[in-house]
Parts: C-alpha cells; sequence; structure tokens
C-alpha cells in the first residue's frame, strides 16, 4: 500500500497565491487601488470601534470624557445649536437615508454598477440589522441629559451607523 506525500503548496496555499499573483498583475489599476485604500479605510474604523468598545467595557477615562462632554453640550446648549443637531439627526433618520440609498442605487445601476448598488442596498440592510443587535449586547443607557427620550439603549447611535454605512 503506497501513501502519497503530501505536495508542498497544497491547494489553499496554491489558491492564495494565485490571487496574490493576480493582484499584483492588477496593481497599476486604478479600481484596484481605491477598493485597497477602502479595504484600509474600513480596517481602520473597525479597529477604532473595537478600541471604543474596549474602552467602554474597561470604563476607560474616555467614556467619562464622553458623559462629561454631553453635559458640557446640555449647559451651553442654544436654540441654534441645537437646530444644528436636529439636521444632524434628521440627515441620519431612517427615512432619509432609506431615500438616499434608493437614489443612489438607482444612479449607480444607470450607470451600469450592478455590483457598487448591490454592496450599498446590502451595507443600508446590514446595518439596519447590527446595530440593534450591538445595542443589546451593551447595553449602555442613554444620557440622563438626552434631549430626546427614547426607550432603547445608546451604544452604538443608530443614526450615526446607519449615516457611516450609507453616506461613507
Amino acid at each position: 500500500m503506497r501513501f502519497a506525500r503530501p505536495q508542498p503548496s497544497s491547494g489553499r496555499r496554491l489558491s492564495a497565491r494565485r490571487a496574490l499573483l493576480a493582484i499584483w498583475a492588477r496593481r497599476g489599476d486604478p479600481h484596484l487601488r481605491l477598493q485597497v485604500a477602502l479595504a484600509a479605510l474600513f480596517g481602520a474604523a473597525l479597529w477604532a470601534f473595537g478600541h471604543i468598545v474596549e474602552d467602554y467595557l474597561t470604563g476607560d477615562p474616555l467614556v467619562r470624557w464622553d458623559v462629561e462632554l454631553g453635559r458640557w453640550l446640555h449647559e451651553h446648549s442654544n436654540p441654534t445649536l441645537i437646530s444644528v443637531f436636529d439636521v444632524f439627526t434628521f440627515a441620519g433618520s431612517i427615512p432619509v437615508l432609506a431615500l438616499a440609498t434608493v437614489a443612489a442605487a438607482l444612479y449607480l445601476l444607470r450607470r451600469g454598477h450592478l455590483s457598487e448598488a448591490s454592496l450599498l442596498c446590502i451595507a443600508a440592510v446590514g446595518i439596519e440589522i447590527l446595530y440593534p443587535i450591538l445595542k443589546l449586547l451593551f447595553h449602555r443607557p442613554r444620557p440622563v441629559l438626552a434631549y430626546a427620550h427614547l426607550d432603547t439603549y445608546s451604544f452604538p447611535s443608530g443614526h450615526a451607523a446607519g449615516s457611516a454605512a450609507v453616506y461613507g
């Protein structure tokens, strides 16, 4: 009975090598450069979010600074400042984000960019599924001095998460 010796380059290694060679062959392609830059930006954002989560879970000074900043904003608020923040809040609301997603997806489809339109729609729906799960996972109560009194948890912000997914 003969046993086959394992080859030095397994199927996975060969596939990874082929993928890297294909990427290297496209190194001058501006689309590839954009994809690499966006992947790096996404990785940096993911790292930053992980760092904030770690700070929240361990009670680092960032959490205390966040509470103090909220208190300071509340003490120094005025109708103009509240109106400015209302605009940002409105821009991050589900109806506005949905409208922006549909408009951008239709524009991309009209230009023949099916994969980009699909990615945008997947990101918009995905974040609407992900952030409520994360809110339940972290259980961070809303600030006492909040202008909007909601029955949900405050971290991560649905408006900020949706805005980052759609506008980003």
